[in-house]
């Protein structure tokens, strides 16, 4: 495996918590020799919270879908009623 993937699996294991307690005292003493192991750290994390925010608006986007889907058209029209009903008891 190429250096810079093994860094990257190193990071990403010490980011997730799933590395072992030697390997995350380990990674915490190269941050503390090396300013630049931190800035990837970051960036690292910063790349997971835009993944994990693009998912959660095609997820949003996708729900959006199948409610208009559900009470919009005409041909679930019955469903529509059986739900509206539920919720005035």
């Amino acid at each position: 495996m190429r250096t810079s993937l093994r860094e990257i699996r190193t990071l990403e294991q010490y980011i997730l918590g799933v590395s072992s307690v030697d390997e995350q005292l380990l990674m915490e003493a190269k941050m503390q020799l090396d300013p630049s192991l931190t800035h990837k750290i970051h960036c690292q994390k910063s790349a997971y919270q835009l993944v994990h925010d693009y998912g959660r608006g095609k997820l949003r986007e996708e729900i959006r879908k199948v409610e208009f889907e559900l009470f919009e058209t005409p041909q679930h029209k019955g469903f529509r009623n059986r739900i509206l009903n539920f919720f005035k008891r």
